[in-house]
Parts: C-alpha cells; sequence; structure tokens
C-alpha cells in the first residue's frame, strides 16, 4: 500500500502531509520527515538526514537508531560514565562529558577486537539476522545494539566491539533550549 501511496503522488505531482507513528513509511514515502515530541518538532530533515545526523538523543531514541550513553573523558581517553569500559579517544576535548549515540552499524561482536564484554538482554530475528541488545556488566542503563549472522541467547556474555568512527556527538545539546533547539530545524 505504502508503494501504491508513493507512486500516486509522485505521478500526479501532488504535494502530502502523511502523519504517522511507522518510521519505515514516513522514511519511504517522505522527501522530509518532522519528527515531533511534546507538540513541537524536534528535527525536519530528509531521512537521509535524519538517520545520518540526529538531532537530539530523543530523535535518535525515537528512530531506533542504536544505543545511547553518557559518557566521561578521564586518563586521556573517553569511558562509558561511571565504568572502566573505555569507548573513543580524542585529544583534547573541549568537555569532560558527553551524550553519544552509538549505531547498531558500529557495534560487533568481535573477540579480536574486543573493547568490553556484554550481556544479552534480548535477541529477536529480522530480516537482515539477529538484532541483539546486550549492556556492559554493571551498567544496565546502557544498551547496546548489534546485528548477528548468530542469534545470542539472553544472559550470554560476548565481546563487544565499538567502530569509534561511527559514533555520533551530541555536541551542546544539553545547553540549548527547545526553542532554540526547533529554530535550528
Amino acid at each position: 500500500m505504502v508503494g501504491e501511496l508513493a507512486e500516486l503522488i509522485a505521478s500526479l505531482q501532488l504535494t502530502a502531509v502523511y502523519v504517522t507513528h511507522d518510521h519505515a513509511e514516513a522514511l519511504t514515502l517522505a522527501d522530509e520527515v518532522a519528527i515531533m515530541r511534546s507538540g513541537h518538532i524536534e528535527q525536519l530533515a530528509s531521512p537521509d538526514s535524519l538517520i545520518g545526523s540526529p538531532a537530539t538523543p530523543e530523535v535518535a531514541d525515537f528512530l531506533r537508531l542504536g544505543g545511547l550513553a553518557d559518557i566521561e573523558w578521564k586518563n586521556g581517553n573517553w569511558f562509558l560514565a561511571g565504568s572502566t569500559y573505555q569507548i573513543a579517544d580524542m585529544q583534547n576535548p573541549s568537555r569532560n562529558r558527553a551524550r553519544i549515540l552509538i549505531p547498531t552499524r558500529a557495534v560487533s561482536a568481535d573477540e579480536g577486537r574486543a573493547s568490553f564484554q556484554g550481556v544479552v538482554l534480548r535477541s529477536q530475528f529480522r530480516g537482515d539476522g539477529h538484532l541483539a541488545v546486550v549492556s556492559p556488566p554493571g551498567l544496565p542503563s546502557v544498551e547496546l545494539q548489534l546485528l548477528s549472522k548468530v542469534r545470542f541467547r539472553p544472559g550470554e556474555t560476548i565481546p563487544i566491539s565499538v567502530d569509534a568512527d561511527q559514533i555520533h556527538w551530541f555536541g551542546a545539546y544539553d545547553q540549548i533550549t527547545q526553542k532554540e533547539r526547533v529554530a535550528t530545524c
């Protein structure tokens, strides 16, 4: 039905406003998507921009782009906040704490490159593999997602590797107001 609707809109050269909670429909049909939260537009952008550069942690969470985490700078590296799990390094950070998105594509179960161990919370089959949600021991608020060809069992401990080059940093998000965020969309 979505394909037929898209074809009809294109062939008749119509402009349409389509309201849905289905991410796949919105990203498939739209040239621009408005993500709304509490009655305000959180981000207005093309589907590619939304996926590649979510404006806020809330947009990333709503689109289920991966795991959100607070990190802190100590001893010359970035660590998951309140832990010894190193996540990235960067020279001369402008602040000591940050909020990041660790996209699903950045996480793998690679024994050879493992940064730390993770406990599998749940796993479900998707058409392209098994989506596992894992958490570093002692950090239940951090839920990372990874796509695997094998199904992991809940409670299983697996090696976790994070490609730091794919981490999305949320800049000065915490220091701007809702009004300023809407104005920048």
